[in-house]
């Protein structure tokens, strides 16, 4: 950020000393790419890369679909409930002209005189121009072109969805957004090492803190679910020293950071991190290890393969035993004060204090 926004965020946040915080949680859909490698046809090569997008279900009545059709020129809006909806590569696709470098982008849908565009903002980006979590998304972002279908009969039923998919020849890819009445999509090419492309589709869950209900967000963190199965062999308590567990199986847990926070008395600055469960040195010693995405896309690796990788910010957390078994990972902010980032596997609670970094 530059100085001058700098400046008016800590203002903003002073003038917040006295919000309550506030947590809002939301159910996501992440549908993603990878390429199925030629010489292992049985399995997903992570060093192929992959794109993967995210998005929450929202659903329109006859007014905001009107609305929405009657948007002025240069309104920009993601098409996704409560947190915008991302788009996260590893790989360079290309749309027509229009590039995209490897990260997180926020997807937006932007109005302009000829009708609907497609804009990619990447988060980085979105934080210098001094976004705070809100609805309206500054940056320039990647403008990209799209063919655009505008449903003006009411019959605009279809699922909300945003995807990449098979071209309509089966031989490329395409990206889709369906929000309410709109329907746009832009081809799109990527060269991967090796091997075609395979689809999947599994469900995600966001938690995010804000400075008061609707208000800046401090930071959100999203995860998948990993079932917890005593006895497996698999759970935490069976880490050695050093090792690192993973926190799900679809996908990296991650944690978007706004503006500086304090983890566990360690600053934690804003980016984009990958969450691990860290078991380390000392009886029942735990900490939160947060390694930069970045860092995991220029490597093409998984969460599984992440013991190479170091972490920028290594946070303590107490464990201690849940008073109620989780069934399935929970990860999650606690807004009461002082606030707290839960995880929840098992019988078995860890958390680490959140507060804004002075």
């Amino acid at each position: 950020m530059s100085i001058g926004q700098w400046i008016g965020f800590l203002l903003a946040l002073a003038g917040a000393q006295d919000a309550e915080l506030y947590v809002d949680t939301a159910e996501r859909t992440r549908q993603w790419i990878a390429f199925r490698s030629n010489t292992s046809p049985g399995n997903l090569d992570p060093a192929t890369g992959t794109l993967t997008v995210e998005y929450g279900q929202e659903s329109f009545d006859e007014g905001e679909t009107r609305a929405l059709l009657e948007s002025p020129v240069g309104t920009r809006l993601s098409p996704s409930a409560g947190f915008p909806a991302t788009y996260d590569v590893d790989l360079t696709p290309t749309f027509g002209k229009a590039k995209l470098e490897p990260g997180l982008h926020l997807v937006c849908i932007e109005r302009v005189e000829s009708g609907w565009q497609l804009v990619f903002v990447r988060f980085e980006e979105a934080l210098a121009a001094g976004w705070d979590g809100a609805a309206a998304i500054p940056g320039a972002g990647v403008v990209v072109a799209a063919r655009v279908e505008e449903r003006r009969d009411g019959s605009s039923t279809a699922a909300h969805r945003v995807w990449t998919g098979p071209g309509a020849d089966d031989r490329g890819l395409t990206f889709r957004v369906q929000y309410g009445p709109l329907s746009l999509q832009s081809d799109l090419v990527v060269k991967a090492k090796k091997g075609q492309p395979a689809a999947g589709e599994t469900k995600r869950f966001r938690s995010t803190l804000r400075l008061g209900q609707g208000g800046a967000v401090l930071a959100s963190v999203e995860h998948g679910l990993s079932a917890w199965e005593a006895g497996s062999g698999q759970t935490p308590d069976r880490l050695k020293p050093g090792k690192r567990w993973p926190l799900g199986k679809d996908h990296w847990t991650t944690l978007l950071v706004f503006a500086p926070l304090d983890l566990g008395g360690v600053r934690a600055l804003p980016g984009d991190y990958s969450l691990l469960l860290e078991r380390s040195r000392g009886e029942d010693a735990w900490a939160l290890a947060l390694i930069g995405s970045a860092a995991c896309r220029k490597a093409f690796t998984n969460m599984h393969h992440a013991e190479k990788l170091d972490a920028l910010v290594s946070a303590p957390m107490t464990r201690e035993e849940a008073v109620v078994a989780a069934d399935e990972l929970d990860c999650h902010f606690d807004g009461r004060e002082p606030a707290r980032l839960v995880l929840h596997y098992g019988s078995d609670r860890w958390s680490v204090s959140v507060a804004r970094a002075q």
